[in-house]
């Protein structure tokens, strides 16, 4: 039977009742509590809402083992902010919670912390964020990444986090738990190789029964079929919509959702992919790039996607600063063009980082890589007047970048066309690609209508000197 009924809006924002019977449950809790207390009786906080599964953990590992439920009341009006106090009661020996709360506790002081375990869930788990764990707690810990879907109840992978062996931008989401089956298969079903990536397809005992009322929907995320291994036997599979590879060690690593893909100027990207980067500048200890569709130029010429970089730091950072360190790695299509620096990440309710609540970037939010220049020329003002309005920028000094301020293909194109019109000369596609600054590309502008006005003068017809040889 039905042991309880967890709703989840998931990537698509439309609540769903994921039913999980007392077998998934029973297989996960005794699971659980072999790893994570040994059999021993420890001390765990129940500070997370009944309503997400990772209190399923809390609530019930400590009662079969003769453990301790410390409970803790949030402040309503305070969201998230009560595992701070957990954190300072000291009373607890084990946590479980997600990456943006431990986040919340990095910067604590931990040197007196009676914590030996954590448990992180829920989110992607970055390698620098466990490193500064370790680093500011004196004792040894234990930090285990436990990876599953509301689908799969509660977990079904594991990764006990190692400082020396660990050196990916996430932690590895690990091997499978008890009597759990994980797959990595292709878009024609077939198991994929090492380190080649893949959509995760999960099977075994924790696979919920369904969704409550949604045959429709449960008919559509699990499937049974054909073992891709054996090619004869049948099993049921949950479809995830989460990638992975299975690295060289035989661990397998979390990429993101195959809904955080995007494309942007026609080049497809992946947003978890820009965040691994970004969170490996020193001073970035939380971010999240989404894609959002921004208005340019003039009403009916529609808008296009850009990335929008939000980020908390532990020290002023300009954009040039992001822009080179993002540069070393990743492809100019995948450099956001907005940078919004937080004071902290919205969450919801679950500890997860509430990407709708994240502030919509404005004209401020696309910061020049210099220090600004105003425009000198006629020509100048004339250029930094065009991309303002075509960029939906709120002033552009004369040495900015069209590409750093988030010009791409579409806009070039537009870009040019608006040009040739305002300037009379014939510029190319090239032009702004070679000489992508104010100056400069104004420096061209000029060198062009000088040309034609030279042109003009000597075809009408003026002033000779004849000169007798």
């Amino acid at each position: 039977g039905v042991a309880y009924i967890i709703f989840t809006s998931g990537s698509t924002g439309t609540p769903k009742g994921v039913e999980i019977e007392h077998r998934s449950l029973m297989n996960y809790i005794w699971w659980a509590a072999r790893v994570y207390s040994s059999g021993r009786p420890l001390a765990w906080p129940l500070f997370s809402s009944l309503a997400f599964d990772l209190t399923v953990t809390t609530l019930f590992a400590p009662l079969i083992t003769g453990g301790r439920i410390v409970v803790y009341l949030g402040d309503p009006g305070v969201k998230n902010m009560v595992v701070l106090k957990v954190v300072d009661d000291n009373a607890v020996d084990i946590i479980k919670l997600t990456p943006a709360h431990l986040a919340m506790i990095r910067d604590r002081n931990l040197e007196a912390t009676r914590l030996r375990k954590f448990i992180v869930g829920g989110e992607d788990f970055k390698t620098e964020l466990a490193r500064d764990i370790t680093k500011a707690i004196p004792h040894p810990v234990e930090i285990y990444n436990e990876y599953g879907p509301t689908e799969a109840t509660v977990g079904c992978m594991i990764h006990r986090f190692d400082v020396d062996q660990d050196q990916s931008a996430s932690v590895p989401i690990g091997v499978p738990a008890a009597n759990a089956g994980i797959y990595v298969l292709s878009k024609e079903y077939q198991p994929t190789g090492p380190n080649v990536v893949g959509e995760m397809f999960i099977a075994g005992d924790g696979l919920a029964k369904g969704y409550f009322n949604r045959l429709d929907l449960t008919e559509e995320r699990f499937r049974t079929v054909t073992d891709p291994r054996d090619g004869f036997s049948r099993l049921r599979l949950y479809k995830t919509g989460d990638l992975a590879r299975w690295n060289s060690q035989g661990r397998l690593e979390f990429l993101g959702r195959a809904d955080h893909q995007v494309k942007v100027g026609g080049t497809r990207v992946e947003l978890g992919e820009i965040e691994a980067r970004l969170l490996k500048q020193p001073h970035v200890q939380e971010c999240a790039v989404v894609a959002i569709p921004i208005p340019v130029g003039n009403a009916e010429e529609g808008a296009i996607t850009r990335l929008v970089a939000y980020y908390v730091s532990s020290k002023p950072l300009t954009v040039a600063e992001l822009r080179a360190h993002l540069a070393e790695e990743l492809l100019e299509s995948m450099i956001p063009a907005h940078y919004v620096c937080l004071e902290r990440m919205p969450l919801t309710s679950n500890g997860k980082i509430d990407r709708a609540s994240l502030p919509e970037p404005t004209a401020d939010s696309i910061q020049p890589a210099h220090e600004f220049a105003a425009p000198s020329t006629e020509t100048e003002k004339a250029l930094a007047a065009l991309w303002c309005n075509l960029l939906k920028v709120k002033s552009i000094g004369r040495h900015d970048n069209f590409f750093d301020l988030g010009g791409e293909s579409l806009l070039v194109v537009r870009a040019v066309a608006r040009m040739r019109k305002i300037f009379g000369v014939d510029v190319q596609l090239r032009n702004l690609f070679e000489r992508p600054t104010v100056a400069e590309l104004a420096e061209v502008i000029d060198g062009m209508r000088w040309v034609a006005d030279s042109r003009a003068a000597s075809l009408s017809g003026g002033p000779r000197e004849e000169i007798e040889l």
